[in-house]
């Protein structure tokens, strides 16, 4: 309960500034000082991602059945050191994924992010970003549409 009506005041007010000035099409970034790949949307890409949910679902459901902390952690760490061991295809996808039309975005250029696949993006299985949908809207590829990996794009909170 906020018992000083001006700390209310100046909430309200700040709500009412910046409620109507977020961006959307700022409110992603590329990593500063890396190059992102941006892969074109197609029929084959689509297939990719759906073969590799099918086998994300079952590692995922694989790590679901540990039952004890002491085999989590022996398990996450021969994961770690094995991860064709538990997530067999992936490496291949990968390079499937990076094989495909696309573009390489300088760092620092903004995105709107579409729709997630809930693939991951790198051999890890344990701690690895997803592909997501991403519109350009700054740069040289402003207005280009394609799949990225989460793991090269921050959140910001940018005002127009």
């Amino acid at each position: 309960m906020i018992r000083n009506k001006s700390h209310l005041l100046v909430a309200i007010a700040s709500l009412v500034m910046t409620g109507g000035c977020f961006n959307p099409d700022r409110a992603e970034i590329t990593r500063a000082g890396s190059l992102s790949r941006v892969v074109e949307d197609s029929p084959e890409v689509e297939r990719l991602l759906s073969i590799e949910k099918i086998r994300d679902a079952e590692v995922d459901q694989f790590r679901r059945k540990i039952r004890s902390r002491e085999e989590a952690i022996k398990r996450g760490e021969d994961m770690m050191m094995n991860p064709e061991r538990y997530a067999p295809g992936r490496k291949e996808f990968i390079f499937a994924m990076s094989e495909q039309p696309g573009v390489s975005v300088p760092g620092n250029t903004y995105v709107r992010s579409l729709a997630t696949s809930g693939v991951k993006c790198n051999p890890n299985p344990i701690d690895s970003g997803i592909y997501i949908k991403v519109r350009i809207t700054s740069g040289p590829f402003l207005g280009y549409e394609g799949w990225a990996c989460q793991d090269n794009i921050g959140g910001t909170f940018a005002m127009p």
